[in-house]
């Protein structure tokens, strides 16, 4: 149902996304980008609560709303949650695998976590609808922060793109919510839709590429070359980055009739 009310309520749940790692404004990412936008676009006095923590799993999200009544009690007067889950999940599986270069190993160990991390979410999302039961979820996507430096490595496009699909799967159960999928903008760039532009800084067209000496060079570099990724880290969004997501999230909510 679209909104209707003069203010709202935006609640956003998550790991290190939403606690706005890589902002160098310290504001806490798209959150408060998101409400600034409400606020401008439709004229809806917007209040936001961040409850991001980096590093968090979809298990340790979930602990944290049992354990605190603060989340519980926010979540009971959203008018909207975003959630941004399934990153640390995805790399707790890709470093217990990656130094043995071996891609069928990794991926029948990415298979069998994917249906760990499915019950997990399903989990939080039914513990979630126990203080709300109504407000919509919108769910930010993972992404490949390596794929400028690595773009013939189809493997990892894969491997992110399939779990993706596995937090889609749980947002399809619940009758509203939505997923925003920011993977390719964000993994790609400014070289969004200009692949043949991409300078390919490695012929790596499998794991070995993100292994070894290959990802430590990259961690060390003192620029980024993907314009929407900290530098300080290779990993996260910076403040283009969070931009995007907003620009993103926002359209979702417009396209399913978050605003009258």
């Amino acid at each position: 149902m679209p909104h209707t009310k003069q203010t709202m309520k935006l609640v956003s749940l998550g790991d290190s996304l939403t606690e706005g790692v890589g902002d160098t404004t310290n504001k806490g990412g798209f959150v408060p980008l998101i409400g600034e936008k409400i606020d401008d676009n439709q004229n809806i006095k917007t209040t936001t609560s961040n409850f991001g923590l980096s590093g968090d799993r979809s298990d340790q999200i979930y602990d944290r709303l049992k354990q605190q009544p603060k989340i519980q009690k926010a979540l009971s007067k959203a008018t909207v949650i975003t959630l941004t889950v399934g990153g640390n999940d995805l790399l707790q599986v890709i470093q217990k695998n990656i130094l043995t270069n071996d891609e069928s190993k990794l991926t029948k160990a990415i298979d069998a976590e994917k249906v760990t991390y499915l019950k997990k979410l399903d989990e939080l999302f039914k513990e979630i609808r126990k203080y709300n039961s109504n407000a919509p979820i919108y769910t930010i996507s993972v992404y490949n922060p390596f794929y400028v430096y690595f773009p013939n490595m189809g493997s990892m496009t894969t491997i992110v793109q399939s779990w993706n699909n596995t937090t889609k799967k749980v947002i399809k159960n619940d009758k509203n919510s939505y997923f925003v999928d920011v993977a390719k903008q964000l993994s790609e760039g400014q070289y969004y839709g200009k692949k043949s532009a991409l300078t390919k800084t490695s012929d790596s067209s499998d794991l070995s590429g993100l292994s070894g000496l290959n990802l430590e060079k990259v961690l060390q570099e003192k620029d980024e070359k993907n314009d929407y990724i900290s530098v300080t880290d290779h990993f996260h969004p910076n403040n283009k980055g969070y931009e995007k997501m907003t620009e993103l999230l926002y359209k979702s909510m417009q396209e399913n009739h978050l605003f009258k």
